[in-house]
């Protein structure tokens, strides 16, 4: 009784790990986490524009740049992951597809929330 006790309990285990392993490969990052991170990334961009359009003398590039570096440093990853995990979803058009929905419905869900980069201008020479 005790080994067929053992053995079930051996195999609920092993679906219970099946059902927790990640859908993408190792060293992408989950559709749970690039989701976060890519509406970072967005409110990244939007936050670098209006610096340059308060201030012309600061460069859009730099400023991205900046920001950007500010969202991997909160998603503690670093551009190689993020631009590997970014061409995996691409690459997949059903896959990007559920990511973007994905990132679009947090984003309406968490609009009006702070915003987590530096909200003031920072010049970046």
């Amino acid at each position: 009784m005790s080994k067929r006790f053992l053995i079930g309990w051996l195999c609920a285990l092993s679906m219970l790990a099946a059902c927790n392993n990640p859908t993408v490969p190792r060293g992408i990052l989950p559709p749970d986490s690039m989701k976060v991170m890519l509406w970072d990334m967005f409110r990244a961009d939007e936050l670098a524009a209006n610096d340059v359009a308060a201030d012309s003398a600061l460069s859009l590039k730099k400023q991205t740049e900046h920001y950007y570096g500010q969202v991997l440093f909160i998603h503690k990853t670093d551009t190689k992951t993020f631009s590997e995990s970014y061409r995996y979803y691409q690459n997949d058009p059903a896959l990007f597809k559920a990511l973007m929905d994905s990132v679009y419905a947090y984003g309406e869900r968490n609009a009006n929330k702070p915003n987590r980069i530096l909200q003031k201008p920072v010049r970046v020479e």
